[in-house]
């Protein structure tokens, strides 16, 4: 398999109260920049914020993840959220592989399963260490499959954390030229 640089995009869709209302037992307030401007998200893009959205600087992302309980992996770049802050996205930076077409018969859907809820075991520890409440994950929302008509392997998984119910998706590009999305959709109960 082909090494690439990838743009991994997630986004984290939380209904709360706000983002911007910090007390004194939390972390310091984003210095969020409203738009329209244009984000630099360090030296691999740029993003264009429209009116009545927000952006964050790398720093300002991980402060983001502090703020609602998500450990940092050191890949921020980025943050966008509307003004209101209902939702927000994160933006990280990994240098990975893409599934190649040759390979999209040959997915297994159990093997992905597992590596996910290894990878949120390893994040449980530090939620836990935090203070934090775990992220379970429950199953497929969506098995794993390739879309022939963009080259891109999705899924998506069902979690719980806090009692609520998650959404995460994801979506890596099979093509080199283009960037690997990584979407993560998280409501609360009352709103699915």
């Amino acid at each position: 398999m082909r090494r690439l640089t990838t743009l991994l995009l997630g986004l984290l869709i939380f209904f709360t109260s706000s983002l911007y209302a910090q007390d004194k037992n939390q972390a310091p307030a984003i210095p969020w920049k409203a738009g329209p401007i244009t984000g630099s998200l360090k030296n691999f893009a740029e993003i264009r914020i429209p009116a009545n959205y927000v952006f964050g600087d790398a720093n300002d992302a991980r402060t983001l993840l502090e703020i609602t309980n998500n450990p940092p992996t050191g890949n921020e770049v980025g943050a966008v959220a509307p003004t209101d802050a209902d939702w927000w996205v994160l933006f990280t930076f990994n240098e990975s592989g893409y599934v190649s077409d040759d390979e999209k018969d040959s997915l297994d859907a159990d093997a992905i399963l597992s590596s996910i809820r290894s990878g949120t075991e390893a994040s449980n520890k530090e939620r836990v260490k935090r203070g934090w409440d775990p992220l379970t994950i429950v199953g497929w929302q969506m098995r794993p499959n390739y879309n022939e008509f963009t080259h891109n392997l999705e899924w998506a998984i069902k979690g719980v954390s806090k009692g609520d119910p998650l959404i995460n998706y994801n979506e890596r590009s099979g093509t080199p030229a283009l960037c690997r999305a990584v979407l993560s959709l998280r409501r609360s109960r009352s709103k699915c």
